[in-house]
């Protein structure tokens, strides 16, 4: 097995470790009932079913007679370290059972996960695995061409096996995505420098007005109360999220302004914006925030640097073990009126697709499926802290009882991150274009929304065969 990282330098398996760099949570669609986490087991090529799984998973995959050499390009350790030595058994389990099958690992960064796939399905060539954030991405890429769908490969019972979070990359009663894992999205504490404040730390911050006199207190003794990084932009996306969606609990209700029947600068969309900004102007997050990464905000949370920041399960669950007591989680302070103002958001389901030009589909397909052994699946959130969304996933697996909290309120139904949905070029040109000139202090809320408003109306005029598949969306939910 070789692993290449960013695609540009080999190492052997196993040769690379967490940078300490956290995750990158895109899409948000929780499909009810969809379970979570799980992990890999290297070894025995055939499935050792948990008690109670169905039938099609007892069923053992044959060997693979001819000499194959898979490649797979595939994103995941930012989002959860540990993931890459979970990967790694995965492929040494299998092309052990399969000597003439060799998987050639290389693993992207979040800013080419998407254009390496465009750049590639442009020139006819590709991996026979590539990772995608799910569902909106997934679903572009699909409209792009550039996906062959599970179906192709797979029996209708395997399909079936994938369970609820299938549903959310689904297009024309087909399945696209291989589903992996999903991504929990709230905030993090740190309950020393809360305490320092005066802050009461066992009662929760539930509300906006609480969680505003928090940062003022802890302005006060002298900390930092919100640490980020906005440089990379992806931080704008991760506001907009949590706090830009509180006045619709819907898919639907979100596609309206992407198709035009409402304005990102109406009050219902625009509020946030206002609140994000009365924020930056009491000085409540960093002063180097426009010129820090998301990794690297975070990461200064992590070394106690500042008493919030925004999170994923992953990085939450790894920063309550290695800091127990001290560091706390929560979902993001009410400011919205919809039912789902206050909860949590799960990105996902995040995956892995065959490329319309994999040359070695059928093999992939068979390789997809290994990873969906019950048993390797209850491993991946011991591994990275992930949360699986196979329905073999046993949520007992997770000790931590704040997360097991998290974990569980996340899955209390369609529990929606606006940016799921969007179209991939607002996220880019307006959420992630905006980010660092609007929390550094260059731009002010007003002008954002107006700024979202028109890459939206640009993106219209310009992707109408885009904003037909949306509309068909839309018309169908």
């Amino acid at each position: 097995m070789e692993t290449t990282d960013g695609a540009s330098s080999t190492k052997s398996a196993g040769g690379r470790d967490a940078s300490g760099e956290s995750q990158l949570s895109r899409g948000a669609f929780l499909v009810k009932g969809a379970g979570a986490v799980g992990l890999t087991l290297a070894g025995s090529a055939a499935f050792t079913p948990l008690a109670g799984a169905s039938r099609t998973r007892r069923r053992v995959m044959g060997q693979i007679s001819k000499d194959v050499a898979l490649s797979m390009q595939w994103f995941g350790q930012q989002d959860g370290p540990g993931l890459q030595n979970w990967v790694n058994k995965q492929v040494a389990s299998y092309e052990k059972a399969n000597p003439n099958v060799k998987i050639n690992l290389t693993l992207l960064n979040p800013s080419n996960v998407i254009s390496t796939l465009n750049t590639e399905s442009a020139a006819h060539q590709g991996p026979d695995i590539h990772y995608m954030w799910g569902p909106i991405w997934t679903l572009e890429a699909v409209w792009a061409g550039q996906v062959t769908p599970l179906n192709t490969y797979w029996a209708p019972a395997q399909i079936k096996a994938l369970g609820p979070a299938a549903q959310a990359v689904s297009y024309q009663k087909k399945v696209w995505q291989s589903t992996w894992y999903g991504n929990t999205q709230g905030l993090a504490f740190n309950r020393s420098i809360l305490k320092q404040a005066g802050v009461n730390v066992t009662k929760p911050i539930t509300t906006w007005k609480q969680f505003v006199a928090a940062c003022a207190a802890v302005k006060a003794a002298g900390h930092t109360p919100i640490v980020g990084g906005a440089k990379d932009g992806f931080l704008g996306e991760w506001l907009f999220s949590l706090f830009g969606s509180q006045n619709v609990s819907t898919v639907k209700e979100m596609l309206r302004p992407v198709i035009g029947l409402e304005k990102y600068t109406d009050p219902k969309w625009a509020s946030y914006l206002t609140r994000i900004q009365e924020l930056r102007d009491k000085g409540y997050f960093n002063n180097d925030i426009a010129s820090l990464a998301l990794y690297e905000g975070q990461n200064a949370f992590a070394q106690g640097k500042g008493a919030f920041t925004v999170a994923i399960s992953g990085q939450m669950a790894g920063w309550v073990k290695q800091h127990p007591g001290v560091v706390g989680i929560m979902s993001a302070p009410i400011l919205g009126t919809s039912k789902t103002a206050g909860w949590y958001r799960l990105a996902g389901p995040h995956g892995l697709l065959i490329p319309k030009y994999a040359k070695n589909g059928a093999e992939a397909a068979k390789f997809l499926w290994y990873l969906h052994n019950p048993v390797q699946v209850q491993q991946i959130y011991t591994a990275s802290g992930l949360v699986p969304t196979d329905p073999t996933f046993n949520p007992k697996v997770i000790t931590q009882p704040a997360v097991r909290a998290m974990v569980a309120s996340s899955l209390r139904g369609q529990q929606i991150a606006i940016n799921t949905v969007i179209p991939s070029r607002f996220e880019t040109d307006a959420l992630y274009a905006t980010a660092a000139t609007f929390l550094g202090g260059s731009m002010d809320a007003g002008d954002v929304a107006k700024k979202y408003q028109q890459v939206i109306e640009l993106w219209r005029a310009q992707s109408p065969n885009e904003l037909k598949n949306y509309q068909r969306w839309y018309a169908s939910l």
